[in-house]
């Protein structure tokens, strides 16, 4: 995933920065299960077990009401906010069955090392997001079809936002959260860096094959900054949001290479698919970008 920093218009040329380099968390193609890839597996009560099979992880909540069973780890690298990472999975779900509106037979979540991140759930026809406030209940969601085969789904977390693309559309946005207000015998929300993919309330059912997770340390490729000079010593700024995610920061940069880049705050304003906001013209080179 490439990162371009403009050097905007008349302010410069054009920087880049490599790709994130993918991690592979998990491999169900090599013939093991995730917690011989260094996941952890815990079923309560242990009714429910993984096996390998078609290549993937499987795992079945369907038989019995109150189970609950995942994966779950310390991700390998901190998963830092500020600058952007992902998690995709390959996944495949069959059945879900859920007793209330705020449950899911299958969740993800994803916290960063300040402990804020995401927790998603999936049914067979919708992708929703726990909310914080009030804790654990349906927040936005997106009618999608889950069920019927091998999924690709990747999970992109920023500094204040989410984003979750489906097959590689974007399906769903919103805030980061901060679960940490729970309080239970098993309470994950005060871990940092932890990553739960599976079954994680006693209310709900699934079954499903976990082909693949990978991480990679940036949030997406970053839109191309593009400037225009205005009157009256205006600059309009301006960057595509392709993904549909709306996260990105506006930085500043006056000197190179030691310089130290500063957040432009500021209104912005939505013109087609572009993110559009004015800064002032200053007398010296200036370089911006958006990561």
């Amino acid at each position: 995933m490439k990162r371009n920093w403009g050097w905007v218009g008349w302010l410069g040329g054009l920087l880049a920065m490599g790709s994130g380099q993918g991690q592979v968390l998990y491999d169900g193609s090599v013939g093991t299960l995730p917690s011989v890839q260094g996941w952890s597996f815990v079923a309560f009560p242990a009714l429910a077990g993984e096996t390998w099979s078609e290549g993937g992880a499987h795992l079945d909540t369907m038989t019995l009401d109150g189970i609950s069973a995942g994966w779950s780890r310390i991700s390998p690298s901190p998963l830092d906010r500020r600058r952007g990472f992902s998690l995709s999975l390959d996944v495949e779900l069959f059945q879900e069955s859920h007793v209330t509106t705020n449950r899911a037979g299958l969740s993800v979540i994803v916290l960063g090392s300040d402990k804020k991140g995401i927790e998603l759930g999936f049914w067979t026809d919708r992708i929703w997001a726990q909310s914080d406030v009030p804790l654990f209940t349906q927040a936005e969601s997106a009618g999608v079809e889950v069920v019927g085969g091998r999924r690709r789904m990747e999970l992109f977390v920023g500094l204040e936002q989410y984003g979750l693309r489906l097959e590689g559309a974007p399906v769903l946005t919103g805030a980061v959260r901060d679960y940490t207000a729970f309080t239970g015998f098993i309470d994950p929300y005060e871990t940092a860096n932890f990553l739960f993919i599976g079954d994680n309330t006693g209310s709900a059912r699934g079954r499903y094959r976990l082909h693949r997770v990978e991480l990679r340390m940036a949030p997406m490729e970053l839109p191309e900054l593009r400037a225009r000079r205005l009157g009256e010593g205006q600059v309009e700024l301006r960057w595509a949001n392709p993904t549909g995610w709306t996260g990105w920061t506006l930085e500043a940069l006056s000197t190179l290479p030691a310089g130290r880049w500063e957040e432009i705050g500021g209104e912005r304003t939505v013109d087609g698919d572009d993110t559009v906001t004015v800064v002032e013209a200053v007398g010296e080179q200036r370089w911006y970008r958006v990561r």
